[in-house]
């Protein structure tokens, strides 16, 4: 068990089940960042469908607040939409992150991660 006075940010890529884990790591007061597909749905500001419809260009780093994840039974979190500079160009594209951190730390620790 981990005491609570420690913060711990999990981070995962994509093919982990992120909606129960999520929501596990809500109640256990942990942060996380989850790679997530641009196929998944989203409802935020008006707005529903697949973050592949989101708008990305190079350089973009757009973060969506509490937004809602999944049609059904889904789980509310932020989410980034990021395009990391200086990659190579193989891994050069637009990443959509799942996380719960607020949105100055998500900078912080997208840049680390």
């Amino acid at each position: 068990m981990v005491p609570r006075a420690r913060k711990v940010l999990l981070l995962a890529d994509r093919g982990f089940g992120w909606k129960k884990p999520a929501r596990a790591c809500r109640r256990q007061g942990f942060g996380c960042i989850v790679h997530i597909e641009p196929k998944v749905q989203m409802r935020v500001d008006g707005f529903q469908g697949n973050l592949a419809d989101c708008t990305v260009h190079k350089d973009i780093s757009s973060p969506l607040k509490d937004v809602d994840h999944r049609q059904k039974d889904g789980v509310q979190q932020n989410t980034v939409v990021q395009w990391l500079r200086n990659l190579p160009n193989h891994r050069g594209s637009c990443w959509f992150l799942m996380t719960s951190l607020e949105a100055g730390r998500q900078r912080s620790a997208i840049g680390t991660a």
